[in-house]
């Protein structure tokens, strides 16, 4: 089986590598068929955002971690079980977004947020294209994936959920609870006042947005995967 390493850690790196290969993997990163990740939840982000889809199996290298990751001492038992197809695969949902002519997929969530630290922003929130929060004034808002629930819209105030989208708003001025959609549901963000950005989880690629841009985000048609094993 191909496989490809993902990880800051180039000493990490070599050590996975190695034990890839002496479980008779082959590396590639041009045509993986798994990808093994050494990091926090960054790298897992990053990952899926290089390889969309590709099956995956996450290693703890961050103390911040979580529970999607597996020890570093684990790694000669898990890769007994993938030979042995001893193993499930896990799917989760990513949402997309919608602006222009540009489509981005999430993970974890796609932000929109003020673009200077200190002016807040105005906009619009619809919710299949019926209005649901008028005027808002904040630092913006982000629609997160059941995946990203436990990361950034939980530290917005939100709660982890499942089989939903969550909305969630960043410092606005009135008190405004996150809560969760039906995941078929559209949602459509509106810039009234003010310099924006369209962040898609911890890409570096940021879109500039203003006054009278629309954002439209829903649940994707693609998946990220994720290897489980029994026992482990």
């Amino acid at each position: 089986m191909k496989a490809a390493v993902i990880t800051r850690d180039k000493t990490a790196e070599k050590r996975i590598q190695q034990k890839l290969l002496d479980a008779s993997f082959t590396l590639s990163k041009s045509a993986p068929g798994i990808i093994f990740i050494y990091g926090g939840d960054g790298s897992l982000v990053y990952s899926e955002r290089l390889y969309p889809s590709i099956p995956k199996v996450a290693l703890r290298g961050s103390p911040t971690s979580k529970t999607h990751f597996y020890d570093e001492s684990l790694l000669d038992t898990i890769l007994t079980k993938i030979t042995q197809k001893n193993y499930t695969i896990k799917q989760y949902t990513k949402i997309t977004a919608k602006y222009k002519n540009t489509t981005l997929e999430a993970l974890n969530e796609i932000q929109v947020h003020n673009k200077t630290p200190g002016i807040a922003i105005r906009f619009n929130l619809y919710i299949n294209n019926t209005l649901k929060h008028k005027n808002i004034v904040g630092d913006g808002a982000l629609a997160a994936t059941p995946f990203g629930s436990t990361a950034y819209y939980y530290s917005t105030g939100g709660e982890p959920f499942d089989n939903s989208i969550g909305i969630g708003f960043n410092n606005p001025h009135q008190r405004t609870k996150n809560y969760t959609v039906p995941e078929d549901s559209t949602i459509t963000i509106e810039i009234l006042r003010g310099d924006a950005l369209l962040i898609c989880d911890n890409d570096p690629k940021m879109h500039h947005l203003k006054p009278k841009d629309k954002i439209t985000i829903k649940k994707s048609n693609n998946i990220a995967r994720f290897l489980r094993f029994p026992g482990l």
